[in-house]
């Protein structure tokens, strides 16, 4: 009877150290990323440094990110870039100060600049759209 017992505890302590084994084994539960292949995060910290907004457009497919130098949260400065989050790819960078950023369709961004100098005579914000597959720039028909 003793036998038995102790060769009941035998097998219960070689099964839990089986089962340690195995899951340390298995390492933690993570999206891994392909290899050679880095997530936009990465990317733009790569390319911008750490202070970094990022916005996604309505479904999420195109990500902005836009490199902030000011603390002002209306006003950007700086460097920005645009990934396909599908793809995991860059398709669009530009430099620009005094500027903010909107999304206005799937892939066309609305790029407002502020003067920083207001003068008499009407200094007023100026925008352009910008389309970020083919890059094509048009000026705001309202600004005219």
């Amino acid at each position: 009877m003793i036998l038995e017992n102790f060769l009941k505890v035998g097998r219960l302590f070689i099964f839990t150290l089986l089962v340690l084994i195995l899951a340390s084994c298995a390492g933690p539960f993570r999206k891994e990323v392909a290899p050679g292949k880095k997530n936009y995060k990465e990317k733009a910290e790569e390319i911008l440094g750490k202070n970094i907004s990022f916005d996604f457009n309505a479904d999420s497919s195109l990500v902005l990110c836009v490199a902030e130098r000011k603390p002002n949260r209306f006003m950007k400065y700086g460097k920005f870039l645009v990934f396909d989050t599908d793809k995991d790819s860059l398709i669009y960078s530009d430099s620009v100060s005094g500027a903010a950023f909107e999304w206005i369709k799937h892939n066309k961004l609305r790029i407002t600049f502020f003067p920083e100098i207001v003068r008499e005579g009407g200094n007023r914000a100026q925008s352009y759209i910008v389309n970020v597959f083919t890059g094509e720039k048009i000026k705001n028909k309202k600004e005219k």
